[in-house]
């Protein structure tokens, strides 16, 4: 089954909006966050516009740095 993209909606927007607020609640910069996660800058704006969708292992590694656990992730995406 394949992803729907609705009225030009970035089909992980959700999940993206999530993980800024996890950055941000963390204390961090966009740039302080890409150089501790080892990524571009520009690869975490994708992950937070929803443009991508980071694979298990950099969701993992986003989850110790923002100090949250992938089940939070999972039960606020479910909550909506």
């Amino acid at each position: 089954m394949g992803v729907i993209n609705i009225k030009g909606s970035k089909p992980y927007e959700q999940y993206g909006a999530i993980l800024g607020q996890m950055r941000r609640r963390a204390g961090l910069t966009q740039e302080a966050a890409a150089e501790i996660l080892d990524i571009s800058t520009r690869v975490l704006q994708l992950y937070e516009s929803g443009a991508r969708v980071p694979r298990l292992d950099m969701a993992v590694k986003m989850a110790e740095v923002y100090s949250f656990s992938l089940d939070e992730f999972s039960v606020s995406e479910r909550q909506e």
